[in-house]
């Protein structure tokens, strides 16, 4: 058969990590810093005991660890010649229901019928198999600023369906649709969709297949951390019996570049979960 009898593999895991810093002064009382860190990480699952009968792209050994399978987009079908002389769908209950605008789905095997055969490993894993650090600041007198912008690449995140395809669920004819609704693939805007056909809840399935359309990359730049800070000389601060008094504003997340919707927190292990946090902090250090 095609299931495996046993959980037998073997898999490799292998990295480059580089990191340079630099300090500096312009004057005596103006210093300045950068650094920069960047990671490189490589997984292959070398054997594993697939069945005899897994199609050889689906076969695990060679594939990155926590691989996922999915149906290669095609674009959308154009005509009802394209939905009945293109390449069966799964069933013919999902073939009668397609409509021009419908996602197009590679028949990968070549065996004439749209079936989970047709999977083919992503481009990437959904952890990030690359990150880069880059920190800075600069000091003068009893004044400090400090800024991280923290980054991934190499890793792709399913984009949940309320965002590819609007929350369309047709209840009691109530219908919800995101910004980029208008992107939607009607006969006038074929060229430039964004989104497959208008469909209710009973039409919407063969479309919402797990597909390259609903993997999408999830590389990001982020501005993590930025600060402000006024620390009072230790001399001003000895009546008050203070060895420390620092004032600070600062600020988390402030800006994310990410070709994702804007709408999704690409740092979370999860897209859609919870929406993107920014922090503002104002306060006060002391130490007695």
């Amino acid at each position: 058969g095609s299931v495996a009898t046993g959980n037998i593999g073997e898999t490799k895991n292998r990295g480059l990590e580089i990191e340079l810093k630099w300090n500096d002064k312009i004057s005596e009382n103006l210093r300045y810093w950068l650094s920069g860190n960047a990671s490189f990480n490589e997984n292959r699952i070398v054997y594993r005991n697939d069945g005899v009968n897994t199609a050889d792209h689906l076969r695990q050994a060679g594939k990155p660890i926590g691989w996922t399978s999915t149906y290669i987009n095609n674009g959308y079908y154009s005509s009802l010649d394209d939905i009945y002389n293109y390449t069966t769908a799964t069933s013919y209950a999902e073939q009668s229901k397609l409509v021009p605008g419908d996602q197009l789905y590679v028949d990968y095997n070549a065996d004439g019928v749209i079936t989970s055969d047709d999977n083919v490993v992503t481009q990437n894993v959904d952890y990030p198999l690359n990150t880069y650090t880059i920190s800075g600041g600069l000091t003068y007198k009893g004044w400090e600023f400090s800024m991280r912008f923290y980054g991934v690449s190499n890793v792709s995140k399913e984009v949940p369906n309320y965002i590819l395809y609007d929350n369309l669920s047709g209840d009691g004819g109530i219908y919800s649709a995101g910004p980029d609704v208008t992107g939607r693939w009607t006969v006038d805007n074929q060229e430039n969709a964004v989104k497959p056909a208008f469909h209710t809840a009973q039409y919407r399935g063969y479309s919402q297949k797990t597909s390259t359309y609903s993997y999408q990359d999830a590389s990001y730049w982020r501005l993590k951390n930025v600060e402000l800070s006024y620390s009072f000389k230790k001399k001003s601060l000895e009546r008050f019996k203070m060895s420390k008094l620092q004032l600070y504003v600062n600020g988390n997340n402030l800006l994310t570049f990410t070709d994702l919707d804007k709408r999704l927190d690409p740092e979370a292990s999860k897209l859609g979960v919870f929406p993107m946090v920014r922090r503002y902090n104002l306060g006060v250090r002391a130490s007695f």
